[in-house]
């Protein structure tokens, strides 16, 4: 069988393994993580090296075989190399600060972290850090897509990559993804502030100005989203970090009151009182709201969305429209989706 050997350079930073066509190429013909990779070094100094993407369960195999312009120094070099990359944990490059924990989800945790080596623009930051060993076995139950984490990956970065200087004020942005063996890891930017959901616990509703400050900057997120080919589907006050349709007018509701505008005694009451969208304005905690809060409330959360008020007209709705531009650029840190 006849063998053409081409020349590359490959340059590993942390498990990846970045490919060059040349010593002088900028731009990288592929990528390839290591976490899972199965390395041999032969007699005569050549590497065997084989990759798989782990994250996607993917059951295809690259293999590639190596061999140097020093077989006997390069090759030891490299599979030394190699195999300390294949061995990196999150903790290798990541300081959990103490009550670090921001939240959890079904297979994944939200950490508060510092980069042990910080860079010009990134010490502080928030790690999203998956179980793979967790979210396959919920794909082989039926309750996860085997697709999920691909598509929350590349949702997040192109929403990140497509950010200008305002969008990027409302969803929270990727700094870097880092895969190991047992967990993918997102890194994101630190809102300081918590979510909102904690703050109305700890503190009350909003006044109305507050408020509408927030959703504000909600919908022009969801905005950006669905302009990008994007549908939110968990829009909730846990995902409204500090620093569309009816999910929004109930979540404003919340905000002005401190309690959601459906209760049931049971889920079954629960799902049917949010499918009617049955609530009311309950005197003692909205006698003092003003009447455009309750008019936008009422036009977000109509039954039929043909009814339902759009983005931009709850944009140009009085109980938004009226707050001074300087408020907005004041708070612009303060709501992120993610």
């Amino acid at each position: 069988m006849y063998v053409k050997w081409v020349r590359r350079y490959m340059v590993l930073f942390r498990n990846t393994l970045v490919e060059y066509r040349d010593e002088d190429a900028t731009r990288p013909m592929g990528f390839a993580n290591v976490s899972e990779a199965e390395m041999a070094l032969e007699d005569d100094g050549m590497l065997t090296l084989a990759v798989t993407a782990s994250a996607l369960r993917t059951q295809e195999w690259a293999v590639s075989s190596w061999k140097f312009d020093d077989p006997t120094r390069d090759g030891r070099r490299w599979l030394d190399a190699l195999t300390r990359a294949s061995r990196l944990q999150w903790t290798d490059f990541y300081t959990e600060d103490v009550g670090a924990e921001l939240g959890q989800g079904r297979f994944s945790v939200v950490k508060r972290a510092r980069r042990k080596v910080p860079s010009a623009c990134v010490a502080e930051c928030a790690l999203k850090i998956i179980d793979k060993a967790v979210f396959w076995k919920l794909v082989e139950q039926g309750i996860e897509r085997n697709d999920t984490l691909f598509r929350e990956v590349l949702t997040q970065t192109v929403l990140t990559m497509r950010s200008d200087a305002m969008h990027e004020c409302f969803v929270v942005q990727v700094i870097s993804l880092f895969e190991t063996h047992d967990h993918l890891v997102i890194e994101m930017e630190l809102m300081h502030g918590g979510d909102v959901f904690d703050r109305i616990a700890d503190k009350g509703p909003m006044s109305e100005h507050e408020a509408a400050i927030f959703i504000s900057h909600l919908i022009q997120g969801i905005d950006f989203c669905f302009n990008n080919g994007v549908v939110h589907r968990d829009v909730k006050l846990s995902n409204l970090a500090l620093d569309e349709g009816t999910e929004i007018g109930a979540m404003l509701y919340t905000l002005l009151c401190g309690y959601e505008p459906f209760f049931g005694r049971n889920d079954k009451e629960l799902i049917a009182l949010n499918k009617a969208v049955v609530y009311s304005f309950h005197p003692q905690e909205w006698a003092h709201i003003s009447d455009h809060a309750k008019e936008l409330i009422q036009l977000m959360m109509q039954p039929d969305a043909r009814g339902r008020i759009t983005a931009q007209e709850a944009l140009r709705h009085p109980f938004l429209k009226d707050i001074p531009v300087a408020s907005f650029a004041g708070a612009m840190a303060c709501a992120r989706l993610f």
